[in-house]
């Protein structure tokens, strides 16, 4: 077993460039011309209690 995930991680490692590149391509997304990101703050399922009154 061991050796089946060092060979899947050695070829995910030397085709990481080509498997992002098809994800990409498969998703539909759009090509940008500036980089864009997006944050989150906290664990997803947890409930965001904090707030301030103005």
């Amino acid at each position: 077993m061991a050796e089946q995930y060092q060979s899947a991680l050695t070829w995910a490692k030397a085709h990481k460039k080509a498997f992002i590149e098809k994800l990409i391509a498969d998703s539909g997304a759009e090509p940008q011309n500036s980089p864009s990101a997006i944050f989150m703050a906290g664990l997803p399922a947890l409930a965001k209690r904090n707030y301030q009154k103005t």
